[in-house]
């Protein structure tokens, strides 16, 4: 009777055993959540970026991950630079703790200006790049990105990059980055007043 008892003691510390190793081997492949995350060199290459958690340095697995700015745009690799704060969701890769396989990549410095941002522009008119930089009253001081399919315009008539010039007055319509107040997604520049008034 008492080994029947210690049999039957022994079988059931095996399964509770066995119960909790399960358990917590799921648990070690659960989707989680990983708030504030700071992000590190990024290489589109090898599809990961380097990121730092509570002081921990990750390598985050990019993959076919869904990303997205604060207010929901879609973004590309590219638009994840060093210091952007981001929110992952993703899985602990089991073969190696400091890698983290992701799901979706929010990147909160990049936000939809809600307004067109008023500006200045102050120089560095980049008419290869197209690109120039933009002196604000509440953000600073910013570079605007434009691109084939930004409409410039004053009064109601459309104009080019080439009529851009430093003091012009301008509105801007995009998409901010708030790490590295790069102005990009440019849908729209109003031009509100210009520095020298163009010759009709």
């Amino acid at each position: 009777m008492k080994k029947s008892i210690a049999v039957l003691t022994l079988a059931l510390l095996v399964f509770a055993g066995l119960s909790i190793s399960a358990e917590a081997k799921t648990n070690a492949n659960k989707q989680r959540v990983f708030n504030d995350v700071t992000a590190g060199l990024t290489n589109c290459g090898t599809k990961t970026t380097a990121a730092t958690i509570n002081g921990t340095a990750y390598t985050i697995n990019i993959g076919t991950a869904k990303l997205i700015s604060r207010n929901n745009k879609s973004l590309d690799c590219t638009n994840l630079v060093t210091s952007d704060n981001l929110k992952i969701w993703g899985r602990i890769d089991p073969a190696n703790p400091l890698v983290i396989n992701s799901a979706k990549i929010r990147d909160n410095s990049i936000q939809r200006l809600g307004s067109a941002l008023k500006g200045t522009i102050t120089g560095s008119i980049n008419p290869r790049n197209e690109m120039f930089t933009l002196t604000t009253a509440n953000r600073g001081v910013n570079t605007v990105v434009l691109s084939n399919s930004t409409q410039i315009i004053y009064k109601g008539q459309t104009k080019t990059f080439s009529d851009l010039h430093v003091g012009d007055s301008v509105e801007v319509t995009g998409t901010w980055n708030n790490n590295t107040h790069i102005i990009s997604f440019t849908t729209r520049v109003k031009i509100d007043k210009f520095a020298t008034v163009p010759t009709p």
